[in-house]
């Protein structure tokens, strides 16, 4: 009888393990690991079409690298604010979407919200994160041109 004892107390330490593991909040670099494109899509004012000038990727390693040391790992509540955009981490290569993201990079508001495992996540872009966004629309012809990188 002692065995079976073993094998009962196993499987319910087993059980805890996964159970902890499911209420964990997802990590970003492991959601994101392999990201070889990020393609931005900035919302068009109200009454105007969307633009294709308002779209670009960032092929970069370095740069993606840096945006995604800007999103912090912690859930935040702020997302009270309008979206400015969204994001889509590709493994282009693969053709797969890793994830999809809307953001805001407004001042006091600036967040990013996606789905993982069919629950909802809002994380937190810190101030670099923002000054990159903001750099990477204004500079977004040299950044999409993948001969100038």
């Amino acid at each position: 009888m002692k065995p079976l004892k073993n094998i009962y107390h196993y499987l319910e330490i087993l059980f805890f393990g996964f159970s902890l593991q499911a209420c964990q909040s997802p990590k970003i670099p492991q959601i994101l690991a392999g990201t070889d494109t990020i393609e931005i899509i900035y919302f068009s004012p109200k009454g105007k079409n969307t633009l294709e000038d308002e779209r670009f990727n960032i092929r970069d390693k370095t740069f993606i690298h840096e945006l995604l040391y800007y999103i912090s790992d912690k859930d935040t509540l702020i997302d009270y604010c309008n979206y400015e955009g969204v994001m889509k981490f590709h493994k282009a290569r693969v053709g797969i979407v890793l994830m999809e993201a809307k953001f805001s990079t407004h001042q006091n508001c600036s967040f990013m919200t996606f789905q993982y495992q069919n629950k909802q996540f809002t994380r937190l872009i810190q101030p670099g994160g923002v000054t990159f966004l903001r750099l990477a629309r204004k500079y977004k012809d040299a950044i999409d041109n993948e001969d100038l990188l």
